[in-house]
């Protein structure tokens, strides 16, 4: 890959879910068509209670129906990423990259690798080993699973990304079979740590690790703004 590879990042603490789907399709729409030299704009959050099917998921791995979901607050999407049913919670570090994988020379496979090795050092940060299972994308602590991966790929720009649980209490995830699979159990940070860790702070250790293993020039989003119709990305303006 291209060593002179830039990227953009920030944090944006809490967004709704559905606002975070218009910002990546904003961010994917301005990196093909902005200037050149930027490879891409890594987007970090969380969000509301919500459960989210992949394209290729089964119905069956939602154990509830949609009623009770309501009840409980908890909103239902279906996406255009890989993989099969997931859950995010508020204290979970969610990653959204939006990058040209052409530009940067890097492979569907290769990227996935590149985003499970990438958790797996963000975790050792915090003291925990992580590892990865063949077939199975995301990383695991053990046989629980604490960071899940799903991605979309178009015109060879990504979206969607990464879940890492971070201070959640998992409690969503009893609704689901997590990532299609029932014999599956969750953790997190807090979990194998016993500590409680900012989130701004987990964000920071997660964009050293990935500028380090996607070897990529990275710095803060200069542009950034906040308005009546949500939030204002421009790679180009950059």
């Amino acid at each position: 890959m291209p060593v002179n590879s830039k990227v953009f990042y920030k944090y944006l603490g809490h967004v709704p879910y559905a606002d975070s789907l218009r910002i990546q399709e904003e961010l994917h729409n301005s990196l093909l068509n902005g200037k050149k030299g930027i490879d891409g704009c890594i987007l970090m959050l969380s969000h509301e209670p919500v459960i989210t099917f992949g394209k290729y998921s089964s119905e069956e791995n939602l154990l509830v129906n949609e009623k009770i979901l309501d009840d409980n607050g908890i909103k239902l999407y279906r996406s255009s990423r890989g993989g099969d049913i997931t859950c995010h919670e508020p204290g979970q570090l969610v990653v959204y990259p939006v990058i040209n994988l052409k530009n940067m020379r890097i492979g569907v496979k290769a990227y996935v690798q590149m985003l499970e090795k990438t958790i797996c050092s963000f975790l050792s940060e915090f003291g925990i080993s992580g590892s990865t299972v063949t077939g199975r994308p995301g990383v695991w602590v053990g046989d629980r699973k604490i960071a899940s991966i799903g991605i979309n790929i178009s015109r060879h720009v990504t979206t969607h990304g990464v879940a890492i649980n971070i201070n959640n209490n998992l409690e969503t995830f009893g609704y689901v079979n997590p990532c299609g699979y029932p014999e599956i159990g969750m953790t997190s940070v807090f979990n194998e740590s016993g500590e409680y860790f900012d989130m701004e702070r987990a964000a920071k250790v997660f964009i050293e690790y990935f500028t380090e293993i996607f070897s990529v020039d990275s710095c803060e989003h200069p542009y950034f703004s906040a308005d009546t119709g949500g939030l204002d990305w421009k790679i180009s303006a950059a």
